[in-house]
């Protein structure tokens, strides 16, 4: 009576696990495919997301992030899925957003905890895959996260050093100069008060920001600094788009703060006929 009722469980056991490992199935391809409708359906079903992993320990927010579906990102997070969660190369799906240039899934991951710094086996952050594919409005973003540049990866080499086109190391400079700026402003303040600390960190992120805006705002009369403030209240989607700036006629302190705020790559002169108000 026992044994039949123990055959019984087991056989029940393996049901269920051959099911969920089906619907498990289904969900990675739903997520590689951006089928939206069907990973929502799949995600009601209660998937196991310790045991949701496809090859090389893919999980559905890594197939996802590889082929840049933004929504089943969002689903994914909504419904709870660890954002960081790493692969058999301790991969985040940020890493693979970055390398495959995905900037609105990488922006995504950032604005929802994801961790700008996580290394690989390699020791290598999403900014090395970025840098090494070329994809600068993602080196971009991540600079303007502040993400460590001075990181190196197990072969000693940094991020900037996988840069080889323009662009790139363009947003590498500029990212460096903005890392000055803000050292020469800790240690500034560092003098005028003894017990700084790490903890005061934001504080003085917050001053150098100050700062920039000041050097850019001063020159503004009242009109023109209405129009900066909607050009920065708008920024982080416009600076992705340098020539719809320069076919809307932008003006040349919208420029400047282009420049100062280290939100992009300085423009050309040449290229851009300024206009004065």
């Amino acid at each position: 009576m026992h044994q039949a009722e123990d055959t019984t469980t087991v056989q029940l056991t393996r049901m269920l696990r051959s099911a969920d490992a089906k619907l498990s199935h289904e969900l990675l391809i739903a997520s590689e495919k951006g089928k939206k409708h069907a990973a929502y359906l799949l995600l009601h079903q209660g998937i196991d997301k310790e045991r949701c992993k496809g090859m090389s320990g893919y999980t559905p927010l890594h197939y996802g992030a590889t082929r840049g579906h933004l929504e089943v990102i969002q689903l994914l997070l909504d419904f709870g899925w660890p954002i960081d969660t790493r692969n058999d190369a301790l991969e985040t799906p940020l890493h693979l957003a970055a390398f495959n240039g995905h900037t609105a899934v990488a922006e995504c991951l950032l604005d929802r905890g994801a961790t700008i710094n996580a290394c690989n086996e390699d020791n290598e952050t999403p900014l090395f895959y970025a840098a090494r594919k070329h994809h600068h409005r993602v080196v971009r973003l991540l600079i303007r996260r502040e993400c460590d540049l001075g990181l190196q990866n197990r072969f000693g080499d940094t991020a900037q050093d996988e840069a080889a086109n323009e662009k790139t190391l363009m947003e590498f400079a500029v990212g460096n100069e903005d890392a000055q700026r803000l050292y020469s402003l800790k240690r500034a303040t560092h003098l005028t008060q003894p017990h700084w600390n790490d903890d005061n960190r934001s504080s003085s992120e917050t001053l150098l920001a100050q700062k920039l805006r000041e050097r850019v705002l001063m020159f503004l009369d009242l009109k023109s600094l209405c129009l900066a403030s909607q050009v920065a209240y708008r920024w982080h989607r416009a600076a992705d788009n340098p020539t719809l700036w320069r076919k809307l006629g932008v003006s040349r302190w919208e420029l400047l703060l282009n420049a100062t705020m280290g939100m992009g790559t300085h423009p050309e002169s040449k290229a851009i006929e300024l206009r004065p108000w």
